[in-house]
């Protein structure tokens, strides 16, 4: 009869492969809305379905909810996602200490700022769109209450 016992090698693999199988888990809204902590300022691996898209003005950047059962978030992308189909996006989280509804100037700017370095705005128009973005943002309803976004990577 074989032993149960692991040796140290063993271990290690299943360890890592514990690690591995964990790190790579696709979030739903309704996880991240759950543990939203552990999940700010990291790219994460989402699915849902997409609603309430809105494309900003004289842009091709798109504002949508990503939903499941329980919960929605909203997504900052420069892609024209499909409505009512399952997606899986790659995306940044962005944390604020307030809601969406309430922002102010060095929130929005923290926004911008953001948006600038990952590629969705240009710099020299970023005021102006980060504005109309927010505004959206503030029109989606309970999305105006999150204290979390994500930008689509």
């Amino acid at each position: 009869m074989k032993s149960m016992l692991y040796s140290r090698k063993e271990l290690v693999l299943i360890a890592f492969m514990g690690l591995v199988l964990t790190s790579c888990a696709t979030l739903t809204p309704s996880g991240l809305a759950k543990e939203p902590k552990n999940y700010l300022q990291k790219e994460v691996s989402i699915e849902g379905m997409v609603t309430a898209l809105v494309t900003i003005p004289f842009t091709d950047i798109r504002l949508f909810l990503l939903s499941d059962k329980v919960a929605s978030v909203p997504v900052v992308s420069t892609k024209a996602p499909r409505t009512d189909v399952p997606v899986t996006l790659k995306a940044w989280v962005a944390g604020f200490a307030v809601p969406v509804g309430q922002w102010g100037e060095s929130e929005q700017r923290y926004l911008r700022d953001k948006l600038v370095e990952l590629g969705i705005l240009k710099d020299d128009v970023s005021d102006v769109v980060a504005g109309l973005l927010i505004a959206a943002l503030k029109g989606l309803g309970s999305a105006s209450e999150r204290l979390y976004i994500l930008v689509d990577l």
